[in-house]
């Protein structure tokens, strides 16, 4: 198979649960494809349902099926949600137009990615007016014979990847098979039956050979498939697990936040899936397997049948050890908190009340030492608080509560306490905010907030040693890859004119403990953590996080978002 990606960058790889929560997408849908195929459809509903389902599965925009007319031109002849630009205006596509040649070169299925505001190459007019930035297409074949292409749309860019090509070719050859048999019906069949039995003996290769189990469950929680992963998971034989609903209390054991208990009469992620058609990722459950209590990691995602039946798909994972160790983890956590910060406390208060006393017998240079003293005792304080936090927050152990905050309210307190505490004795640097008026609340845990955006002014502090300006800004912006109805996002932006970061550095300033080169020329102090923390803990409340060039090649730019949530801006 050939394909071809844009030259603007390549989809970054899967998880190993997205992909096998992929695979077992893809293996209903070629389910659902086949029994088209093999049944007595139309010509027509067959089409319509086969790009419907690839539609849905690959998580596509919309989807178009041209066929050949006679005087060599394509006529759209099937689509699924189509933008009507595109229907209109590509309604017949010219046998000697770019993106035509381009997929029938290429043969069984390419993939070309554009963004909207790029000259057009492969990607119409009409389709950059509809927002489309990426494209999927597969040659409808049989033998040599080419009797249609099926292209998927999308307004993410870089959206295709292998595992939806390698899918757009099967299923362009089952098409391309079942056309076939509208000439030849017997000699067809047969041959479409086995291209099938041979694809899905191949995709059950793969299922039983991942390490991760795999469970599929049809519209009322029964399950109905089961790989040997999941069936060595559960210490059962496969054929015993099928039928068994996967609604009850035994499915559905939640761990609570604290990792100690578990709630049996919550909403657990196969009910999520099946009830509330709702996504759950890595759900920790407490499940009786055998004679042992287990801690299951279970991924689960609803899957819905071009029929119009529902079901689940659902990634599961025993890490019983992992949770032990965490839980060790965050005891000894505990532990290294109290028994490193107790007596740093001591130090630091007795070097107060010692200063205090050698002022009053006025020793001056003594007191000095004190200070010194209780100076850096607050230091190793702080970063023995970030070890820690640093710890939790990787570990998924640090809670994260999250309340309606007004935004403004955070930046404006944390700007002035870094103005007086830390700026009162620098003449050199001004800190400015601009903060676009009537934000929305956002649901956030405001300590961690604020520790994040402290993090930030003191880094740009640190770092600005010929002084200057930071401005603080806070806006309101739109989420990049939401699918349909566009999210908001604020976004608040921290921007110095200091010593910069080299952009073979921007990409790892985020990593724990890292220092570049000029950070390390300036000699600042610290262990490193500071933005590896910031970066846990906006991704903890489901941001981003980046830096950037600071404007004129000044400086650098640090930003983060936090999404709008409805209930936040309810409350």
């Amino acid at each position: 198979m050939k394909t071809s990606v844009g030259s603007r960058g390549h989809r970054k790889p899967h998880s190993a649960i997205e992909r096998t929560e992929e695979q077992g997408r893809y293996l209903s849908a070629i389910d659902s494809v086949s029994a088209a195929i093999v049944s007595a459809l139309s010509t027509d509903e067959l089409l319509d349902i086969a790009l419907e389902r690839t539609v849905q599965v690959t998580g596509a925009t919309a989807g178009s099926m041209y066929f050949p007319r006679a005087d060599g031109d394509w006529e759209l002849s099937v689509g699924y949600n189509l933008p009507e630009e595109i229907r209109s205006e590509r309604a017949v596509l010219s046998k000697d137009g770019p993106a035509l040649r381009f997929i029938i070169e290429q043969g069984g299925a390419a993939t070309w990615t554009e963004r909207v505001d790029e000259p057009p190459q492969y990607i119409s007019p009409a389709s950059k007016r509809a927002g489309i930035q990426s494209w999927a297409a597969a040659t409808l074949t049989s033998g040599e014979n080419v009797f249609g292409i099926l292209i998927l749309y999308s307004r993410e860019y870089d959206a295709f990847g292998k595992l939806q090509l390698e899918l757009l070719r099967v299923i362009g050859q089952f098409l391309g098979l079942a056309l076939a048999n509208t000439v030849a019906h017997a000699r067809a069949y047969l041959h479409v039956d086995a291209q099938l039995q041979h694809r899905v003996a191949e995709l059950e290769a793969v299922l039983a050979s991942m390490s991760d189990g795999l469970i599929i469950c049809d519209q009322e929680g029964k399950i109905v498939r089961v790989n040997t992963a999941a069936a060595r998971i559960l210490r059962r034989n496969a054929d015993s697990l099928l039928g068994q609903s996967v609604l009850s209390d035994e499915w559905n054991r939640v761990l609570d936040e604290s990792g100690t208990g578990a709630n049996a009469h919550g909403r657990g992620p196969f009910t999520r899936a099946l009830v509330d058609g709702e996504v759950s990722v890595k759900c920790p459950i407490e499940m009786n397997v055998g004679d042992q209590m287990r801690v299951l990691s279970v991924s689960a995602s609803p899957v819905r049948r071009a029929d119009g039946r529902s079901g689940a798909v659902a990634v599961i994972r025993d890490i019983t050890e992992e949770h032990r160790a965490d839980q060790m983890k965050e005891e000894f956590l505990s532990i290294l908190s109290h028994e490193l910060r107790a007596p740093l406390t001591v130090i630091s208060g007795y070097a107060q009340v010692l200063g205090r006393r050698l002022r009053q017998k006025e020793m001056p240079e003594e007191a000095a030492y004190c200070d010194l003293i209780k100076e850096h005792s607050q230091r190793m304080a702080s970063m023995v608080g970030d070890l820690v936090d640093s710890g939790r927050l990787e570990s998924g152990l640090l809670p994260i509560e999250k309340l309606p905050v007004k935004i403004e309210g955070l930046v404006e307190s944390v700007v002035n306490r870094i103005t007086r505490d830390v700026l009162s004795a620098t003449g050199n640097i001004t800190i400015s905010t601009h903060i676009e008026p009537d934000l929305p609340m956002v649901m956030a845990d405001m300590r961690r907030i604020d520790q994040v955006l402290t993090n930030l002014l003191t880094n740009a502090i640190k770092y600005s040693p010929g002084g200057g300006n930071i401005e603080v800004a806070v806006q309101r912006v739109r989420a990049e890859g939401s699918p349909g109805k566009w999210e908001e996002e604020i976004k608040i932006s921290v921007t110095d004119q200091g010593i910069g970061i080299p952009p073979e550095e921007r990409r790892r300033v985020f990593e724990r403990a890292f220092r570049g080169v000029r950070a390390k020329a300036i000699s600042a102090q610290g262990l490193g953590l500071g933005l590896y923390i910031s970066k846990l803990a906006v991704e903890a409340h489901g941001g981003r996080i980046s830096v950037e060039e600071g404007p004129g090649g000044v400086g650098s730019r640090f930003w983060f978002t936090l999404p709008v949530n409805e209930k936040a801006t309810d409350a």
